[in-house]
């Protein structure tokens, strides 16, 4: 073993010994958001599953890429930043920080939804596969001679049409989701898609032009309009979660970033052309068509304004800058866990 490898590893120990006793000091409290949604049910407080979460995550600290590249570790730990270990009183001062970033004019909605309260922050939650979303894509092909490009994948469409029951998109999964009261005393759900370095999926298995946002934008709109919350759109918001270097112009993007020098940053990724792309409300009638032609509640022209100005983007940055930098839990923790990543405003 050279000494690079050895030192690597020695750090590594040091690194899984200062994370485990920070969350374990914090208690299972800490991870209490993480919990999946039973299927179908759409209720994320049946299943927890924090203890297989944390034995996964945890392990990925022995090894030197999974966890520095690893997107849930930093929204957890960003999420700690705002939330705490979800205590009353952490969700109390949290609930002004994740509002005070919600009202930045950089990437932040237009008339941004405000939280009266903050309930609870999940992470990695299921949300049900949106069925009037499966309904339109069987009856699409059943009109047309569409044939999926992957053979073995036409012929199980095929017979997913035939059963008329079966799945073609699945669950969805959302990196984090804070919900609570808006100041009208109405449900709030803030959807947030997390995105480190890695780009967006640009089709799912049986839909080759289905990509990943326009999924997480319909899944959260039918867990709150096809579960009839009170306040339906208004009760909305999805946002984008990136590095600064990322964030489009037309979101508010910073071109005083530390990549500003080299070309490209703001339309290196699918998703700055597509999150750009869902500005723009006749965008999004256009993906989300199922929406005027299915079953009850269904979308009209002036609900998808509302829609477009009701999806956003922020930055790790605008957390990390939000966030107290004195709490007596390991504050040089969590400025070392984003100065590593480069996250860490100069």
């Amino acid at each position: 073993m050279n000494n690079h490898t050895d030192n690597w590893r020695k750090e590594l120990e040091e690194k899984k010994k200062e994370f485990t006793s920070y969350f374990e000091g914090l208690g299972q409290g800490s991870l209490k958001g993480l919990r999946v949604a039973s299927p179908g049910s759409g209720d994320s407080t049946d299943c927890p599953i924090s203890e297989r979460w944390w034995n996964k995550f945890i392990g990925k600290l022995t090894h030197k890429t999974l966890f520095y590249h690893d997107e849930p570790w930093l929204s957890l730990v960003a999420m700690w930043g705002l939330f705490g270990d979800q205590s009353p009183e952490c969700l109390a001062s949290g609930t002004s920080m994740i509002n005070e970033i919600l009202k930045q004019g950089a990437g932040a909605p237009n008339n941004p939804p405000q939280f009266k309260e903050v309930e609870n922050c999940s992470l990695e939650l299921q949300l049900p596969e949106c069925l009037r979303y499966r309904q339109f894509v069987k009856e699409s092909l059943q009109k047309t001679a569409c044939k999926h490009p992957y053979y073995e994948r036409h012929l199980a469409l095929q017979d997913k049409i035939a059963a008329n029951k079966s799945s073609v998109e699945g669950n969805t999964q959302v990196d984090i989701i804070i919900s609570g009261k808006a100041a009208n005393n109405k449900p709030l759900f803030v959807f947030i898609e997390a995105k480190f370095l890695s780009d967006i999926s640009c089709h799912t298995t049986y839909v080759p032009v289905r990509n990943q946002i326009i999924r997480n934008i319909d899944s959260a709109l039918e867990y709150v309009m096809g579960n009839h919350v009170d306040g339906g759109i208004d009760s909305f918001c999805f946002l984008l979660l990136t590095p600064e270097f990322f964030r489009t112009a037309k979101y508010g993007g910073s071109a005083k970033t530390q990549w500003a020098p080299l070309p490209g940053g703001d339309v290196s990724r699918l998703y700055c052309y597509k999150m750009n792309e869902y500005r723009k409300p006749a965008s999004l009638k256009a993906a989300l068509p199922h929406w005027q032609c299915c079953e009850s509640p269904q979308l009209s022209d002036d609900d998808y304004e509302r829609l477009a100005r009701r999806i956003g983007w922020i930055t790790f940055e605008d957390i990390v800058q939000t966030s107290p930098t004195d709490r007596a839990e390991v504050p040089l923790f969590y400025e070392n866990f984003f100065r590593e990543r480069g996250l860490w405003p100069c």
